[in-house]
């Protein structure tokens, strides 16, 4: 049997619509000026001991758990819920520390995080069974008593042989002791739903943006209150709608967000006149609001992961918008363990994994005083120093110019046949001053007499890996590994590093692996369709494209079959949607037959340059289209 659905229709509390005007956050303009420190933390999620030490270290907080920060601004910015085991000793201790810094002259901020939002409308998937034990005084056990009736009520008919032992045994396991004590408190009028409805999703200080997730290219574009007011609303809304729905058990408290959605839309269909129809349709639109969307401020990853040749347009936008300097975010937990920037400290993530037994991470502060940025570890303040705005810059340590040096320089201590591919290429293993790393040795050099007839159709050469190196870092394009000439054994040929770590686009689709942000695969996508026209790549496969395991970093591969003289796009490329992106545009735009020519050195013909920059004119085209 089947019991996740089932349908249990008495509610702890009776619920109404209540209209925006009782609902909003408790701030009035969410912009904020002073001349007090702000200190950061990242995501908690439920390490009580962890933050408490680490503010009570950083002489936030006394030996008695007080407030002795003075005017100091505390901003989190998300996350206190969920993983961890003391959740509500975390909102607790916020709660508390909110008034006493206010009568200080300081304050506590928190926006909200997704574990917020998904504690609000009931998607507990992350909620430590452990967590419900601090609800078991507020749970009612007449309650309790009820819900079981109802659910043993409903099994009875649906699983016939089941003992009324087993069937309590599974209640108590999808419902543990102490689940509608957190129902209760997490309610549009419980304890702890009342206080994080009141808290906003973004908030300015300074020139400074707070928020959890990051900003996307759908994120509105009006003032703080409107944001701020208008995703409580929402998250209100839909939280009483849902209460609602179970109470004429149209909906079970296990339903997912996703599925309560079909099933409501289902309904919503066959409708005709039911009294409810309003609610359906109500909760249906709820649902599919920007603010509970996966591009919402609580959700996305694509200011901290993806690519900022597109990132940086979107986030400017938003900063422009609302005449900031900074983004300060959480969510996504940093690969490093410690605080990182990106595009030149524009943004600035602070989820380090302070919960150490879940992300092993390290718990940190970041202090914003004036112009200062420092960082507390536990034990001292450090300055922290920003990004210079350079991006996959760096490979295992080692500049794009220093592996390039490497390979030129490094003795060659083996080399053996790779056993793939048509072109005979070799792996060789190098070593310099105690370094040890492997490269692809390439001398397939296949161009016939008649190649420039022929477009140079049937090509196939060493050179043609250097030249798309070279001119996809002369467009800020770090994606394809550092290659070199060199001549080994005699024969010259290409030298390019090989990348550790890695699974092919091949392995992707057949394991179904995705990353946690779909603009990660496709802006790279988009980057490396628009490079393959450019240099009329006729051999991408999904066994040239790589990615690495730790940060789904796309490293594009072969292209010894390239820069014939076609004027349009490859076959395969003509329908290929492209991202518009300004950095991309004006780098396009540069490009001209001399600094090709000086780039290449002889790499390429003068008809294959000729000719790539046709491509590149029908690129500039194609990007203006999907501006």
């Amino acid at each position: 049997m089947n019991l996740n659905h089932a349908v249990i229709s008495v509610v702890l509390l009776l619920c109404t619509f209540i209209p925006l005007q009782e609902t909003s956050a408790s701030y009035e303009s969410f912009e904020l000026s002073t001349t007090a420190k702000i200190i950061v933390v990242g995501d908690i999620h439920g390490d009580y001991g962890e933050f408490e030490t680490l503010i009570r270290a950083a002489g936030i907080i006394d030996d008695q758990l007080n407030w002795q920060a003075g005017d100091t601004q505390l901003v989190s910015v998300g996350d206190l819920l969920d993983r961890g085991p003391d959740s509500r000793k975390v909102m607790d201790l916020f709660m508390r520390l909110e008034q006493q810094a206010t009568a200080a002259g300081g304050a506590v901020h928190l926006v909200l995080g997704n574990h917020e939002l998904m504690n609000l409308i009931r998607e507990l998937n992350y909620v430590p069974t452990d967590e419900y034990k601090h609800y078991l005084d507020d749970e009612s056990a007449d309650v309790r008593e009820n819900y079981w009736q109802q659910y043993l009520s409903y099994a009875t008919e649906t699983s016939a042989g089941m003992s009324q032992q087993s069937l309590l045994s599974t209640f108590n396991t999808e419902y543990p002791p102490g689940y509608f004590g957190h129902m209760q408190l997490f309610s549009t009028k419980g304890k702890y739903g009342r206080w994080l409805l009141s808290k906003p999703s973004i908030l300015k200080i300074n020139e400074v943006l707070f928020l959890h997730g990051g900003l996307s290219a759908k994120f509105p574009l009006s003032t703080l209150a409107e944001v701020n007011n208008e995703s409580v609303k929402v998250i209100h809304d839909y939280m009483e709608a849902f209460e609602q729905l179970k109470l004429q058990g149209a909906l079970s408290h296990l339903d997912d967000f996703f599925s309560r959605q079909e099933k409501i839309a289902r309904r919503l269909l066959s409708a005709g006149s039911d009294e409810h129809k309003s609610l359906y349709q109500s909760f249906v639109n709820l649902s599919q609001s920007f603010y509970l969307d996966g591009e919402s401020q609580f959700w996305y990853r694509g200011s901290a992961l993806c690519h900022p040749i597109f990132e940086e347009e979107i986030l400017d936008r938003v900063l422009q918008h609302y005449k900031a300097k900074q983004l300060v975010i959480g969510h996504t937990t940093t690969s490093s363990r410690v605080f990182e920037s990106r595009m030149k400290g524009k943004v600035i993530n602070t989820d380090t994994g302070l919960y150490r037994k879940y992300y092993q991470g390290n718990p940190m502060l970041l202090a914003i005083n004036k112009d200062e940025l420092q960082q507390f570890d536990g034990n001292q303040w450090r300055p922290f120093e920003v990004d210079d705005g350079q991006y996959r810059e760096i490979y295992q340590g080692h500049s794009y110019q220093d592996w390039e040096q490497l390979l030129t320089q490094a003795i060659i201590t083996k080399l053996e046949p790779i056993g793939t591919g048509v072109t005979q290429s070799k792996k060789a293993y190098l070593e310099h001053n105690g370094l040890r790393f492997k490269a692809i040795f390439k001398t397939e050099n296949i161009i016939p007499r008649n190649a420039s007839k022929d477009k140079y159709r049937n090509t196939d050469s060493y050179k043609y890996e250097i030249a798309a190196y070279r001119i996809a870092r002369h467009l800020g394009l770090n994606m394809i590994p550092p290659t070199v000439l060199r001549t080994i054994k005699n024969k010259q040929g290409s030298l390019q590093l090989w990348i550790d770590d890695t699974f092919n686009e091949k392995n992707r689709i057949e394991d179904e692996r995705y990353p946690s942000e779909y603009c990660v695969l496709s802006y790279q996508a988009s980057l490396m369709n628009m490079f393959d026209i450019l240099i009329f790549n006729v051999d991408r496969t999904q066994s040239n494209i790589l990615y690495t395991e730790a940060d789904w970093m796309m490293w594009m591969i072969d292209h010894s079959r390239s820069f014939r003289t076609g004027k349009h796009a490859p076959k395969y490329l003509k329908a290929a949607r492209l991202r518009h992106s300004l950095k991309i545009e004006h780098q396009l735009k540069n490009l001209d037959y001399q600094s090709l020519d000086k780039l290449t050195n002889g790499l390429l013909k003068r008809k294959q340059i000729k000719a790539l920059l046709k491509r590149r004119d029908l690129l500039l085209k194609k990007l203006a289209e999907h501006e």
